[in-house]
């Protein structure tokens, strides 16, 4: 059995500016998988929050879904950019 614990700290700027935290993590067990995804919103973006929310969700989802494929994948840069585009596609 695992014990899953996840943490983000707001950064001292954005204490003081009021803006959110926009750093997402995300863990998701499903069908004997366990996937954690982390992303750093970017501060520079409207709603960054809520876009690092999209991708840590959709990750983890992907994973999880795929994991046996993923697993035999052919290089590990064929696994990454499967799920770097899943990742970009919930953002956008």
């Amino acid at each position: 059995m695992w014990h899953i614990l996840t943490s983000s700290v707001k950064g001292r700027s954005h204490r003081r500016s009021g803006a959110p935290l926009q750093d997402r993590t995300y863990v998701l067990e499903q069908e004997g998988v366990i996937a954690a995804a982390l992303a750093d919103g970017a501060g520079s973006a409207a709603k960054s929050q809520e876009g690092a929310e999209a991708a840590v969700r959709a990750t983890c989802d992907f994973l999880c879904r795929n994991f046996e494929i993923l697993y035999h994948a052919e290089t590990p840069l064929a696994l990454r950019r499967a799920v770097l585009t899943q990742a970009r596609d919930a953002v956008e």
